[in-house]
């Protein structure tokens, strides 16, 4: 969003603050609790969600320099994904030709813009081609040419990246993305600075856990000395982005705006944003950062979490690199403690097999978009309370 977006949006929460308002939709949500743990449902959203549909995942400033690569494996298919010489992003099926082992581990710069098998050092271009075979004499009949590696389709636009895990799959990109990357444009998804990223473990359905990303509604119960204590409660503005949104909600801080001339505003620091990356990947984007969150599920009971902070540039010295060490770590330590430990929790109640419904609130828009959308994929349209 560019600096007229922000003082509009900026101007629609004051009004908010001031009537004690929220965006509602039309009616409240109604859930089985059956489908945090029906085994056939769980399959579904696997094959449909994480393998058939694109991925976020992450901005274009994940890959900044051509070699830049990293590599995941949670939706069930090794991938790794690169920025080549010519700075196009290509993501390829992370198995050598010779006997399946990763051509790449981790994520960092690859050294010469080679890939190269540890197991035998079969190595490859940045564009998938086979460069060299050790000890060529054994593989006579091996024609290097037909020995790439297995692209996958993978698109950048407007600082995202997406990537398939099929390998016939196509990316319909305007239908999933939408205008998602152009809401986002001014945040810095080009040129951000990576400085870490969390694999966080959580014994928790991955929708269960991903409906806390999509509503303000919980700040002051549970995060009464966190994130509660500088933001509003249960109030946001909701925008539909294709199959995608943005939430944003007012700091405490939005009425100094009150008595500063439009024109001198900076909406950014008294605003933060929910972008919902549609299956299952989340920015949260304040006035000098922005974090992400991929959720993958493990299985039904089981998700993993990646979090990652994003800086305009890289800490200048020890003591800058000291403090945003500091603030990551306490971040971390907010959702592990707070978030994922109440969602540990709440699994229990769904493995307990006992039915009972799950209501989602009109002011819980965000949560309800993103049922509608998986029920939308698979075919399980969710139920909605009578409109009074």
């Amino acid at each position: 969003m560019h600096a007229d977006a922000l003082a509009t949006e900026a101007e629609i929460l004051l009004d908010y603050v001031e009537r004690k308002a929220t965006c509602l939709d039309q009616a409240e949500m109604i859930l089985p609790n059956s489908i945090y743990r029906d085994p056939g449902q769980f399959a579904e959203e696997t094959r449909q969600l994480f393998r058939e549909h694109p991925l976020c995942v992450g901005p274009s400033c994940l890959l900044r320099e051509p070699g830049d690569y990293f590599t995941f494996d949670d939706t069930g298919v090794p991938v790794v994904l690169l920025r080549d010489r010519d700075r196009r992003v290509r993501a390829f099926l992370n198995v050598c030709s010779h006997r399946g082992a990763p051509v790449a581990v981790g994520s960092g710069q690859l050294p010469g813009g080679v890939m190269s098998c540890p197991y035998h050092a079969w190595t490859y271009t940045l564009e998938g081609r086979l460069r060299g075979i050790p000890g060529r004499e054994g593989f006579p009949n091996c024609d290097r040419a037909e020995l790439g590696l297995t692209p996958l389709p993978a698109v950048e636009r407007d600082g995202m990246i997406y990537v398939l895990v099929e390998p016939k799959g196509t990316i319909d990109l305007a239908a999933v993305q939408a205008d998602l990357g152009q809401d986002m444009a001014g945040f810095g998804l080009e040129d951000h600075h990576l400085f870490d990223t969390t694999r966080i473990p959580v014994r928790q359905n991955w929708k269960s856990l991903l409906e806390g990303y999509h509503e303000f509604y919980h700040f002051a119960a549970l995060h009464p000395n966190t994130i509660g204590a500088i933001s509003y409660n249960n109030i946001c503005h909701y925008r539909q982005l294709g199959p995608n949104h943005r939430l944003c909600a007012p700091k405490l801080t939005i009425a100094e705006l009150k008595d500063t001339p439009r024109d001198r505003w900076q909406p950014r620091n008294h605003l933060s944003f929910v972008y919902y990356a549609f299956p299952a990947t989340v920015f949260f984007v304040v006035e000098d950062h922005f974090q992400l969150w991929r959720v993958y599920p493990v299985d039904h009971c089981h998700s993993v979490v990646y979090q990652s902070l994003f800086l305009p540039r890289p800490p200048a010295d020890e003591a800058e690199e000291r403090h945003y060490r500091e603030f990551f770590e306490m971040i971390t330590r907010v959702v592990i403690e707070e978030d994922y430990w109440l969602g540990e929790r709440l699994q229990r109640g769904i493995d307990s097999g006992l039915e009972r419904n799950v209501i989602i609130g009109r002011n819980e828009i965000g949560v309800q978009n993103m049922h509608r959308q998986i029920g939308r994929v698979l075919g399980r349209p969710p139920q909605m309370a009578r409109v009074a």
